[in-house]
C-alpha cells in the first residue's frame, strides 16, 4: 500500500509539471567581486585592511521548472571567474630611518557555482530569484609586487620584489566549497531575453577560518552580477 501511496504521488507530480513548464537556455555575464574582511571579536584600535575588489565573467546554464503560475524553481549551473585586486601601503619611521612599503595583490579564482534559486514571477516580464547558492573552488592563481623604499639622512634605497603561485600551493588553506545567499531581480522580453542583476553574499570564509586565542579572522566574497539569459523555444 506504500508502494502504491508513492507511486501515485509521482505520478501526481508528473502530471502537475508538463514539458510546457520546464524552460531552459544559457546564461552568462559579468561578476563585481568584492572581498571583505572581519575579525571576531574585534580588538580595540583594528583597522580593518581595503577590500579587494575585481572584475570577472560567468558563463552557464539554467532551467525553470514550473510549480505555478507564480512560483518556479530556478537551478543553475555556472563556470565562473573572480578576480580581485588591493592595493597597500604603510610608512614608519625608526631610529631616524623611514620606512615605506608599498605593495600590490591580485587574485583570481575559478568557481564551479550552483544555484538554487526560488523564480517569483511578480509579472509576465519582472521576476525575482532567491535561494541558495553553492560554490566548488575549481583554481586559483595569486600575484603581486612589493616595493620597499628605506630613506637614511635624506639618501633612498628602493628593493622591488614579485611572486606568483598557481595550481595546488593556491589553494592551499582555502575553502573548497563555498554556501552564499544570492537574491536579485530579472526582466524578459516576450522572445526570451533577459536581462537581470544579482546579488550573493558568501556565508562561509574564502579561507580556512584561522584563530588566534578566542579571535577568527574571516574574509568573504561578496559578488554582484549583471545577468544576460536567453529561454530556449519560448
Amino acid at each position: 500500500m506504500k508502494k502504491i501511496t508513492i507511486l501515485l504521488a509521482a505520478v501526481a507530480v508528473t502530471a502537475t509539471v508538463s514539458a510546457q513548464d520546464i524552460t531552459f537556455g544559457p546564461t552568462l555575464g559579468l561578476n563585481v567581486s568584492i572581498v571583505t574582511s572581519s575579525v571576531d571579536p574585534e580588538p580595540e584600535g583594528y583597522e580593518a585592511p581595503d577590500n579587494a575588489t575585481g572584475i570577472g565573467f560567468f558563463i552557464g546554464g539554467f532551467a525553470n521548472i514550473g510549480i505555478s503560475e507564480k512560483f518556479a524553481i530556478r537551478p543553475e549551473l555556472h563556470f565562473s571567474s573572480r578576480g580581485t585586486k588591493s592595493e597597500s601601503t604603510s610608512e614608519f619611521d625608526l631610529l631616524g630611518t623611514t620606512i615605506k612599503s608599498e605593495s600590490t595583490n591580485k587574485n583570481s579564482d575559478s568557481f564551479i557555482e550552483i544555484p538554487i534559486l526560488a523564480n517569483i514571477m511578480l509579472s509576465e516580464a519582472f521576476n525575482i530569484h532567491v535561494g541558495p547558492s553553492i560554490g566548488f573552488l575549481a583554481g586559483s592563481k595569486a600575484s603581486g609586487d612589493t616595493k620597499t623604499t628605506t630613506t637614511v639622512g635624506g639618501t633612498s634605497t628602493t628593493i622591488e620584489d614579485s611572486y606568483e603561485v598557481t595550481g595546488s600551493d593556491a589553494t592551499a588553506g582555502r575553502n573548497g566549497m563555498e554556501l552564499g545567499l544570492a537574491i536579485g531581480a530579472q526582466f524578459e522580453t516576450e522572445g526570451g531575453l533577459g536581462f537581470g542583476v544579482r546579488y550573493t553574499r558568501a556565508l562561509t570564509s574564502t579561507n580556512e577560518e584561522t584563530e588566534i586565542g578566542d579571535t577568527k579572522f574571516m574574509s568573504n566574497y561578496n559578488v554582484v552580477q549583471v545577468v544576460l539569459a536567453y529561454t530556449l523555444g519560448k
